[in-house]
């Protein structure tokens, strides 16, 4: 049986870039934002073992460095299933468009593994799994509007967050960040994609 599932995409919504952090990064206040584009993962099980990767675009790797490759490689680990892992990714999204496709990919890899083998990971092991896997996965599990902080790796559910838990120079920023998100949307809905992308993420790449 083959189980198909949509990889959404993900934009940016502006970038606070804080102070200087003891590991030499900076903090990082952003949100991110899923929407409707989307590419499609097809995932089969059947006799044998290994994962094969299979997508008609040349810039997508193929072999083990593939966010699908990896995580596809986890779950069977994770739930010790045997047999051969095929997963076709049918491309939509602009390779390294800063779009988040990688990790979408990879996250809907792991949804379709699961509904194909019939078996479902707990959420705590499914997010350690995808946080190893790239630290732009989480977000795909959960999808909408999120907050992301520190080095951009943790993500808050941005209508569940209060403000009050920022200091008070960060509150004017993540306020800035929400009246953003709002324009953002009224943009898509009038203009489409790619207004959106050249307003927010100008020139942007995708480091999946």
């Amino acid at each position: 049986m083959t189980v198909a599932v949509r990889s959404f995409a993900k934009i940016n919504l502006g970038l606070y870039i804080g102070g200087a952090r003891s590991d030499g990064f900076h903090d990082l206040r952003t949100v991110y934002q899923t929407i409707a584009l989307h590419d499609v993962i097809r995932v089969s099980v059947g006799r044998g073992s290994g994962i094969a990767i299979v997508c008609t675009d040349s810039r997508v790797p193929l072999d083990s460095s593939n966010t699908c490759y990896r995580m596809a490689e986890r779950v069977m680990d994770e739930l010790g299933a045997k047999g051969r892992v095929n997963v076709e990714i049918e491309k939509r999204l602009p390779v390294q468009g800063g779009l988040g496709a990688a990790s979408s990919n990879a996250v809907a890899t792991l949804v379709a593994l699961e509904r194909a083998l019939k078996r479902k990971l707990s959420a705590p092991v499914r997010l350690r799994i995808a946080a190893d896997v790239g630290s732009g996965l989480p977000l795909f599990l959960v999808g909408g509007t999120m907050l992301g902080v520190g080095r951009g790796d943790t993500r808050r559910d941005l209508a569940d967050h209060v403000l009050s838990k920022f200091e008070a120079d960060e509150q004017s920023a993540l306020e800035e960040f929400i009246t953003r998100a709002a324009d953002a949307a009224e943009m898509f809905a009038a203009d489409g994609i790619e207004k959106v992308m050249n307003t927010y993420n100008p020139g942007a790449t995708d480091p999946d």
